[in-house]
């Protein structure tokens, strides 16, 4: 489908204008029997040749106001935070998925470290856990095992980052609808932007 590209299993899709996606994919392919004839033709002059198709997706690329915008859950039933305390399981993690796995996905494609996390004994026999990164940090709910306590702790993460935690009332029977990535992803896959020597000295 032009204009929809999933990412990490489906657990992230990102949408774009389906005009523009098609302009994209048809210089792509103008632009890979370029290079295709290069190769068959080491003495083809790509520059000469191809000055038209270059020409055109440097203005492309120059010219994306990047409108493109990022969908959480889309596939399954809009995400939330409550917990089934029968299974330990949350709505936000499909059957299956490992939520510190896909937290450590996420945060390494956005080329931070990995997440760390640190765990404490209760009195009660319990254990909480806390997961950080980049600074931030985010504090799961008591449970029976370090395990099922890091696994929380990522959960409230996973939260934070697809903006799930605070639910609009007007939301609440809107299941079927996609969440947007929005600002807290947004922060996340942005790195900040290495000054030039040249400002660093005025």
């Amino acid at each position: 489908m032009a204009g929809h590209l999933k990412m990490l299993d489906g657990y992230i899709d990102f949408f774009m204008d389906p005009s523009l996606s098609e302009c994209y994919l048809q210089l792509k392919e103008e632009l890979d029997k370029l290079v295709q004839q290069k190769l068959e033709d080491p003495n083809f002059d790509i520059h000469k040749e191809g000055k038209y198709i270059l020409f055109a997706a440097q203005e492309l690329a120059a010219g994306d106001l990047c409108e493109g915008r990022f969908v959480f859950g889309r596939e399954t039933s809009r995400a939330r935070l409550r917990s089934n305390e029968d299974d330990g399981k949350s709505n936000i993690i499909k059957d299956g998925m490992n939520p510190k796995s896909l937290l450590q996905t996420l945060l390494m494609r956005a080329g931070h470290t990995p997440p760390k996390y640190k765990t404490k004994h209760l009195k009660t026999n319990e254990f909480r856990a806390m997961v950080e990164f980049k600074g931030m940090q985010f504090v799961g709910k008591p449970k029976q095992n370090k395990q099922l306590a890091e696994r929380d702790a990522a959960i409230e993460a996973l939260g934070w980052l697809t903006q799930t935690s605070g639910v609009k009332p007007q939301d609440e029977n809107d299941d079927d609808s996609p969440l947007d990535l929005t600002d807290n992803m947004l922060k996340l896959l942005t790195r900040p932007r290495r000054r030039s020597k040249n400002n660093s000295r005025k």
